[in-house]
């Protein structure tokens, strides 16, 4: 398959240079294999030095957060760069959006998955009447949480953004 020399245009007003796509696929790629290696390093191998950490949770969630966003991003990508009706791009500012947005949503994953990993040993940690340690299954816990937010980054970035905007709007005064 032979490449066009220009834009790669995509769905929903996206668009990007096919180089792009192709460092982004890498970019992907390295994610993917990163996370993974860091997630099998901290949990297969680190676990057995300290498997009570918070800290062993939290590199859990945060690497098979980066694992699955890898593989996850890499697939939409593959997707949106060949949807059935490109539509057209005329900006120079939508092929910067696109490459940021593709760029920094691993990095979102990566926060979320922080978050929900302490968000989860806090209400476990409340709820709890004696001291709650952590232990191999919340671990692995924390893994799924990663995995999992990975894949549900892009609609809860957007509900965020929503709630943010109904809720500015709910206490602008009237006109």
């Amino acid at each position: 398959m032979k490449l066009p020399k220009k834009d790669c245009v995509m769905r929903s007003g996206m668009a990007f240079h096919w180089g792009t796509a192709l460092f982004l696929f890498i970019y992907y790629g390295a994610a993917a294999v990163f996370g993974g290696a860091w997630w099998y390093q901290a949990v297969i191998v680190g676990a057995k030095e300290d498997p009570q950490s918070l800290a062993l949770a939290v590199t859990a969630g945060v690497s098979a957060a980066l694992t699955g966003s890898g593989l996850f991003y890499a697939r939409k990508l593959y997707r949106d760069l060949f949807a059935d009706a490109p539509a057209a791009v005329t900006s120079a500012f939508a092929l910067l959006a696109t490459t940021a947005y593709f760029v920094f949503r691993p990095l979102f994953s990566v926060m979320l998955a922080a978050v929900a990993v302490l968000s989860s040993f806090a209400f476990i940690h409340a709820t709890t009447t004696s001291s709650s340690h952590i232990g191999e299954g919340f671990v692995l816990f924390s893994s799924l949480i990663g995995l999992f937010v990975a894949g549900a980054t892009g609609a809860a970035v957007n509900r965020l953004e929503r709630l943010g905007k109904d809720s500015i709007e709910s206490i602008r005064p009237a006109s």
